[in-house]
């Protein structure tokens, strides 16, 4: 699939630099990278798109986001449902933590038990790290 973004994004620059170069103006330097920057990024934003970014904690249920994003608009609108909100958040994200953490030890002793020391020492890298 890879390949065939890059093929497609290819055929796509190629064509509109053909078109650009059918045009004989006399034209600065600077014009012209100016429409060789656009073409470049239009055609990349319509083959390829954009990336999401993805959550970095990745241990967070979709119920504390929901929960997240409800005290994100209540701090907009409503202080006392930020308030009532907030501890409630807190403590979710506190458990979501604490339920990743049992689930990376029970790997990692499952490692150790199986004596798969890379599985081990990637386990042990992955728990130390900062959350």
């Amino acid at each position: 699939m890879r390949g065939h973004v890059a093929a497609q994004y290819a055929v796509k620059v190629s064509n509109k630099f053909d078109a650009l170069q059918e045009c004989e103006d006399d034209r600065t330097p600077d014009e012209l990278w100016q429409e060789t920057k656009e073409i470049q990024l239009e055609t990349a934003k319509e083959t390829v798109g954009y990336a999401r970014h993805t959550r970095e904690k990745t241990y967070i249920t979709e119920e504390t986001c929901s929960l997240i994003r409800q005290k994100r608009e209540a701090k907009q609108s409503n202080p006392q449902e930020y308030k009532r909100l907030k501890p409630i958040v807190q403590q979710k994200l506190r458990e979501d933590k604490n339920k990743e953490i049992e689930q990376q030890c029970e790997e990692l002793e499952l490692a150790s038990k199986r004596g798969n020391m890379r599985k081990l020492f990637h386990a042990t890298r992955t728990l130390t790290k900062k959350f």
